[in-house]
């Protein structure tokens, strides 16, 4: 009877919560029950089970192309800024092809810079080989340095030329430059015209430590770097077409082309169009997809993120348009799927029946008294 009692008030709590959160983006209610296991009057009401209604809310136009609804299941994916690829730059190729550090792994062979050529041995050379092969190519007028602390490559012309650049040639037989984010990255104006580019993304496969987090809320905002973020200024995660690994999402298309301050917009299928630069086509929303979505948990973070629980079952990220997955509006966000109606009528419900509990387990208590008054 006393957990009984106690359980009520868990209800009471859980109407609460829904209350709460109505007017709260992408919130799904939850509905409890209570249960008895067991005989007798203690048992009685004394197993709460609560269940996640991960139904559909409905969705709201709000004009604001960085809004994004999802239109089925799935969750958008959030990282913090350390959810960066790390490795020993100074390793072999072949023990990070073999260690899946680099996706897809490092293949041997030629591609060229500003006209040279450079070798690629996966066997013998390391990372840092490589850049320092592309400088012995050019004769020194394009230098490769990699910042282990954003975990990105960055090729320097140095000759101080105005308009010096750095060009790839083309049909390589040697994947580097792609593995290294550098295929798709525009030419950036350095000082004194050493002009560069770097890495388009992190550098190598995801961490799996990394912290991932989940959500339905899609109120999203570019930050003062140019990536798609949410209001607490986690990454909003993008999906590499080639590998599958999280990226960054930015407002460059694949071309290279694209500033911070371009127009753009998301298809249904989450992939990211410049309208600037004559609707290019950009990266792509990741969503993720748990067979059990009632085992997320909800996050120490707040702002309605869930992370993942062995109750969730498997992990899996992939593009919307991929089944299962749910397609992306833009220019909307789902709404709560709680009711102030339905949450107001259960909590009317559950105050009238807590003091007839109450009363029940003071009997309860008087007849047990009383029986062990005639024992004595």
């Amino acid at each position: 009877m006393l957990g009984a009692i106690k359980n009520i008030i868990g209800l009471i709590g859980i109407e609460s919560g829904n209350l709460a959160g109505v007017n709260v983006t992408g919130y799904k209610k939850k509905t409890g029950s209570i249960d008895s296991s067991g005989d007798g009057a203690g048992s009685i009401g004394n197993d709460l089970y609560v269940k996640t209604d991960n139904s559909q809310g409905a969705l709201i136009s709000t004009k604001n192309k960085t809004d994004l609804a999802i239109q089925g299941k799935g969750f958008f994916v959030l990282f913090d800024g350390n959810a960066k690829a790390s490795f020993d730059p100074n390793s072999k190729l072949s023990t990070l092809n073999a260690d899946k550090t680099l996706v897809p792994p490092v293949t041997s062979g030629t591609f060229t810079v500003n006209g040279n050529t450079v070798v690629v041995n996966a066997a013998t050379d390391s990372f840092k080989d490589v850049l320092s092969n592309i400088s012995s190519a050019t004769g020194g007028t394009v230098q490769g340095y990699y910042d282990a602390a954003q975990n990105a490559v960055t090729l320097t012309n140095t000759t101080g030329i105005p308009g010096s650049n750095v060009v790839f040639g083309a049909s390589p037989s040697s994947n580097f430059l792609t593995v290294a984010r550098l295929t798709g990255s525009a030419i950036q104006p350095g000082s004194s015209n050493n002009n560069y580019l770097t890495s388009t993304d992190p550098v190598g496969s995801v961490n799996q430590a990394q912290q991932l987090y989940f959500t339905r809320d899609g109120s999203f905002n570019f930050n003062g770097d140019g990536y798609l973020v949410n209001n607490q200024g986690l990454f909003v995660g993008g999906i590499d077409p080639q590998t599958g690994k999280l990226v960054k999402i930015d407002k460059k298309a694949y071309d290279g082309s694209g500033t911070a301050s371009d127009e753009v917009h998301f298809a249904p299928n989450g992939i990211l169009f410049n309208d600037t630069q004559l609707v290019k086509e950009g990266k792509q929303l990741a969503l993720a997809n748990f067979a059990q979505p009632d085992g997320l948990k909800g996050s120490v973070r707040g702002g309605g993120l869930l992370e993942v629980t062995a109750a969730a079952g498997v992990l899996k990220i992939d593009r919307p348009d991929k089944s299962g997955f749910g397609l992306v509006k833009d220019q909307n966000l789902e709404a709560s799927n709680s009711s102030t109606v339905d949450s107001l009528t259960n909590l009317s419900i559950l105050q009238r029946f807590f003091p007839s509990t109450v009363s029940a387990l003071k009997v309860s208590l008087s007849l047990q008294d009383d029986l062990n008054a005639e024992i004595k």
